[in-house]
């Protein structure tokens, strides 16, 4: 695997064989703007590993240094991918961290832009500063391994003596992107949810509106009408639920059908709204990496895109690929849970439940909120990963 038994850690570098570079994860520190990609339960190697880092640079468009008119270089990002789990004596790749590797993990991407190397604690602007450099790109089971990392690191920099605001605001400057995910980030990104999931076959972590709309999927009854639509969810995440990618697929689980060509066209097949969503996912990432590369490069700071900005972004891009009949059943939804809104209890605003453990939202507003019992109908589904290999 590497370094470690049960994970390693890499970094895409196209001066190196395979265009992979093994690192160190103890000494391994963010130094400029950074793309931490997490694939889904079968990013078992470096190959998986590195196929993820690849789709994530076809996404944005970066080339080698040497190509021009790019908004960025290979040398102004870093793009680390992340293998985990391994494959039994039959062939299955499943794959999941360990408390202690997570932990791990967590000091390895976090610790060092809180300290100075004193191990002094840094001024809180420049905790909050640092933090931007970071952004997370992820599909399926990789999603709920970065909200568990988060989590470890949020205790971590307690642990430390940072304040809790202070974590909870440099938190706020990690930007996410993830397609099909098992669960919602903790930190304010994108989510795309493919209709077609053969392999996610229950509601999302944290995704309420998105749960309700898919629960007919859940059930296989059909939406009326086809096509995508983008909303927020809550005031940290815009979603995009997406019918149709392409012609060729009944299953579109796999993150390798978003990828684009070193042309920037749409790689997979002959798609019906894969191209629009694919953009999408580019826009929002470049937009992330774009902001950290500008902080990196000024003396002020500027905070990543808001919430308002992505999504207005990404109506314009998917156009006339938004539904009417979706729109109409988001709408729905949103005005049965946010019911009765004053009345409601805010829920609790740690990044960590305290009475499941699991990740919650950072610094969820009362505005946002949302009683338990908006998920009663859902309760009878869990939700179910198939252990998938990952598509090259």
């Amino acid at each position: 695997m590497g370094y470690l038994e049960h994970y390693s850690i890499g970094r895409r570098n196209l001066e190196k064989e395979k265009n992979w570079e093994n690192l160190d994860p103890k000494s391994f520190k963010v130094t400029k703007p950074t793309v931490f990609c997490f694939g889904g339960n079968a990013t078992i190697d470096s190959k998986d590993a590195n196929a993820m880092c690849k789709i994530a640079q076809s996404l944005v468009g970066i080339k080698q240094p040497t190509i021009e008119n790019e908004f960025a270089t290979t040398e102004a990002v870093d793009f680390i991918g992340i293998a985990y789990g391994r494959a039994d004596d039959k062939g299955i790749r499943s794959s999941s961290l360990t408390k202690e590797e997570r932990t791990e993990l967590a000091e390895t991407i976090f610790l060092p832009l809180c300290i100075d190397e004193n191990k002094n604690l840094l001024p809180k602007n420049k905790i909050i500063k640092n933090f931007n450099q970071i952004t997370f790109f992820s599909h399926c089971w990789g999603t709920r391994e970065i909200c568990s990392i988060i989590g470890r690191g949020l205790h971590k920099m307690l642990e430390l003596g940072i304040d809790k605001a202070t974590a909870t605001q440099a938190f706020r400057q990690v930007f996410s992107v993830s397609y099909a995910p098992y669960q919602e980030y903790v930190c304010t990104g994108l989510q795309v949810l493919p209709m077609k999931d053969k392999n996610i076959l229950g509601p999302i972590y944290g995704a309420e509106i998105s749960n309700r709309f898919l629960m007919d999927t859940f059930m296989g009854r059909i939406h009326k009408g086809n096509g995508t639509i983008a909303f927020k969810e809550n005031d940290h995440t815009v979603s995009v639920l997406v019918s149709d990618m392409t012609k060729d697929l009944n299953n579109e689980h796999f993150i390798n059908i978003t990828a684009r060509d070193s042309d920037w066209k749409y790689k997979e097949g002959m798609p019906i709204y894969g191209d629009e969503v694919s953009k999408v996912m580019g826009n929002t990432l470049a937009s992330s990496i774009a902001n950290s590369i500008q902080n990196q490069n000024s003396d002020s700071f500027t905070p990543k895109p808001s919430l308002d900005t992505i999504l207005e972004e990404t109506q314009s891009i998917l156009a006339d690929s938004q539904c009417s009949e979706f729109e109409s059943e988001i709408n729905q939804i949103k005005e049965e849970l946010y019911l009765k809104l004053n009345e409601q209890t805010p829920i609790n605003n740690s990044l960590i439940s305290e009475s499941t453990g699991q990740p919650s939202v950072i610094e969820t507003t009362t505005s946002s909120s949302i009683t338990s019992e908006s998920l009663q109908n859902l309760q009878s589904f869990q939700p179910k990963v198939e252990s998938v290999e990952f598509e090259q």
